[in-house]
């Protein structure tokens, strides 16, 4: 486990200076590392499909994902929604158009299908991510910065609850053993609560950062609430990135030193991400 870190401390070097680098430039680093994050990713969904080759549809996944990061710093939530529809639409008209294009055929239908499934299960969601950096400047990346945190802290305490446990009599209570052997009930409470503890020392600590376009709307129980389903919501993630991998016979998504892939890395942040903008969003109105 230790060797697995240190070795991924490049990447987490990376993550951090994309994050916390203030002003303009930061903006571009973080712009330019969501984009190369967001193109390799795709590429490792489309590695699990079986027989998979590159296609003009795939081109055309990551080239929305790309533009739905591009166009996250408009950050007026009517221009950045329409801007957002509109690549989304574009990118469909666009994959349905090589129908038009070229011979019918099951292997274009399975690879304009294949396509879509990567936009709405990877590319839309981690997108989420890019509105909450620029959703109010230093307070837009703090929030960023705290949703990692509160996700990545419950797969920690996951991990660390679950290996305690699983030493007792009786051992733990698994989870879905057919997915994810080592995932337990154990595990989710434990990750359950080390999330909820981060959530409330970073409330406690940089309460004035908790700032959503302005808004200054944030509180103890709304921090309660998020470091609970980012265990839960997050665990979801993990699961289905698990599914994926074991069907297509995988142990790791990609070969990235300490991290194994892209995917790997933000599965448990694939469904919260979205799941905390649109929290913040519906807040925000209420």
């Amino acid at each position: 486990m230790t060797k697995r870190i240190l070795s991924a401390l490049p990447i987490i070097a990376l993550t951090l200076c994309a994050l916390l680098l203030p002003g303009r430039i930061g903006a571009y680093v973080f712009l330019l590392f969501a984009t190369i994050m967001m193109i390799f990713g795709c590429r490792e969904v489309f590695g699990m499909v079986p027989l998979s080759r590159e296609t003009s549809c795939h081109s055309i996944a990551i080239s929305c994902a790309c533009l739905l990061v591009w166009v996250s710093p408009f950050t007026p939530l009517p221009s950045a929604t329409a801007l957002e529809a509109l690549v989304l639409f574009i990118s469909v008209l666009g994959l349905f158009a090589l129908i038009f294009l070229n011979p019918p055929s099951r292997k274009l239908t399975q690879d304009i299908l294949l396509s879509l499934g990567v936009i709405l299960y990877f590319c839309w969601p981690l997108s989420s991510m890019a509105k909450l950096y620029f959703s109010g400047d230093s307070d837009g990346r703090f929030l960023l910065l705290y949703l990692i945190i509160i996700t990545k802290l419950a797969d920690t305490g996951a991990y660390v609850i679950g290996c305690a446990m699983a030493k007792r009599p009786g051992g733990n209570h698994f989870l879905a053993p057919t997915i994810s052997p080592k995932k337990s009930w154990e595990g989710l409470l434990g990750g359950t609560l080390f999330s909820v503890v981060a959530a409330c020392l970073l409330y406690l600590l940089c309460r004035n950062h908790f700032l959503f376009h302005g808004k200054h709307f944030f509180n103890a129980f709304d921090c309660i609430l998020t470091g609970v389903m980012a265990s839960i919501i997050g665990l979801f993630g993990d699961l289905a990135e698990s599914a994926l991998k074991r069907a297509a016979k995988l142990k790791d998504s990609g070969s990235l030193p300490g991290i194994g892939g892209i995917l790997d890395t933000l599965d448990s942040l694939i469904f919260m991400a979205p799941f905390f903008y649109i929290y913040l969003c519906l807040r925000a109105l209420f």
